[in-house]
């Protein structure tokens, strides 16, 4: 074990990282620090690599903690959108190959944290993808909106986030959400075999590539 604190543990199985998101995911000042600690960690590291993000139990991330979004604290919140806003760009433009494993619950910045990975696989049998803000009465920051126009076809990001439906596994696939879906029981597998074969890209000619890709997303997340 590389990290292990009370939001998340990073291990690595050469050449893989797993990032393994604790507590729902629930993204707190802490939780960003640690990931960018981990983040670190996985970008330090000579050689081929690669990153899996996943979570626990039922839930890969449910979102923002709500307990200090909606706590009143101005700055907090200001904090909490800036702060997690950049740890997605951070994610989008990681010199390695990135695979959400979705091993359940994806709500809100949990969507958008796997949607800022190169690639995505659910559990086909548990767990719901859901943009949830109009119900939350929350706006979309700039930032996060170009990463959502950028990784979901048009007319499924406008039905999600007018509708705040929840949609499974199955229907995330159906709809481009996911680049796949499998039983729990093989997530973590099939997530390693979609970006074990990248492992050992030139990290330097990625990252521009990846910065191209995503330019008008990353320009708004460094304004952030």
């Amino acid at each position: 074990m590389i990290i292990e604190t009370e939001h998340l543990s990073l291990r690595l199985d050469p050449p893989v990282y797993t990032l393994c998101l604790k507590n729902g995911g629930a993204c707190s000042l802490a939780f960003i620090t640690g990931c960018n600690s981990a983040l670190e960690a996985v970008e330090a590291s000579p050689g081929p690599a690669c990153l899996i993000i996943t979570g626990q139990g039922k839930s890969f991330s449910t979102g923002f903690q709500l307990d200090d979004f909606f706590s009143g604290d101005a700055a907090l919140r200001s904090a909490l959108l800036s702060g997690s806003i950049r740890l997605l760009g951070r994610v989008a433009e990681l010199p390695m190959a990135t695979v959400a494993a979705m091993n359940g619950h994806t709500f809100g910045f949990g969507a958008m944290l796997a949607l800022a990975c190169d690639r995505r696989i659910m559990r086909s049998d548990r767990g719901f993808f859901c943009l949830p803000e109009l119900d939350l009465k929350v706006a979309i920051p700039r930032a996060m909106m170009e990463l959502l126009k950028l990784k979901l076809h048009h007319a499924v990001l406008q039905d999600l986030l007018v509708s705040g439906r929840r949609v499974d596994g199955p229907e995330a696939g159906r709809l481009g959400i996911v680049d796949a879906t499998c039983p729990a029981e093989t997530l973590l597998e099939q997530a390693k075999g979609m970006v074990l074969p990248l492992a050992g890209k030139d990290r330097a000619t990625l990252k521009a590539i990846k910065r191209e890709l995503c330019r008008q997303f990353l320009d708004a997340a460094a304004a952030a």
